[in-house]
């Protein structure tokens, strides 16, 4: 009876340890890759953006982009080469799906180079190129999200002739603008959303504790009513205490 119980006991522990492996093995953490950029009108042909710039929607722009994961076990890369249009707030977006082995926020270093190119603009009012190309990008990483953001640098295209009335009358201030802003334009796309800060346990300050406030009687007491004002005596001229009003009368003579 005893080998019986040793065999059933050896063999449960056979078929338990696999499940066991396989509910401790952690799953791996999936990152998400977002390439985004802006293109604007240059309406003054300063190379920046200005006060008189806005951002066209509906703009044709080239992407590529080479991923590419250096670690002692592995060396993956991936590449992507696709079109996208801009939106109404003159934006483009490339989301790239997560791919087994390229983790951009822990683990092995990546590598990265994308490129932005403009193929076309969708208005006649602001179709010349300007800034045509560019390679320059700012990464912000969100471990929350598991979500990395390549940010370009901004594309603009011009109008076929300046706006003289806009832009004539303003060279030095525009020159003066020129001179505040960037010479390289980045569109930030609104930040995820930050984890709530930590609550800290401060004790309760001692603040002394006013007395309550006595609560009025209800309904409220009843007061005699006001006298009479004080009428003097008609006018007498034989009564010398009718000349002036409100006088009292003289005291009693002292009698000692």
């Amino acid at each position: 009876m005893d080998h019986f119980l040793t065999l059933l006991l050896f063999l449960t522990s056979l078929f338990a340890s696999p499940v066991l492996l396989i509910a401790q093995t952690p799953s791996p953490i999936i990152s998400h890759i977002t390439v985004v950029g802006a293109v604007y009108c240059d309406t003054c042909s300063i190379s920046t953006f200005s006060k008189q710039s806005y951002f066209l929607q509906g703009v044709e722009v080239h992407i590529q982009c080479r991923f590419r994961a250096t670690s002692p076990k592995t060396n993956e890369q991936i590449s992507f080469s696709v079109n996208r249009t801009t939106d109404q707030n003159g934006v483009y977006k490339l989301e790239i799906p997560s791919v087994d082995g390229v983790n951009c926020m822990d683990g092995s270093a990546i590598v990265s180079l994308c490129q932005a190119s403009l193929i076309s603009s969708s208005t006649s009012t602001c179709n010349v190129p300007m800034l045509k190309s560019t390679t320059r990008e700012i990464s912000v990483k969100s471990k929350q999200d598991n979500m990395c953001v390549y940010t370009l640098s901004g594309l603009s295209f011009k109008p076929p002739q300046k706006n003289s009335t806009l832009c004539g009358h303003q060279n030095e201030k525009l020159s003066s603008e020129k001179s505040l802003y960037p010479s390289e334009f980045f569109f930030f796309p609104w930040p995820p959303q930050l984890p709530p800060f930590p609550s800290f346990p401060f004790p309760p300050l001692p603040f002394p504790t006013s007395p309550p406030i006595p609560s009025l009687p209800f309904p409220f007491p009843q007061y005699p009513p006001t006298p009479p004002a004080f009428s003097p005596p008609a006018f007498n001229l034989g009564d010398p205490s009718t000349w002036i009003p409100h006088i009292p009368p003289s005291p009693p003579p002292y009698v000692p």
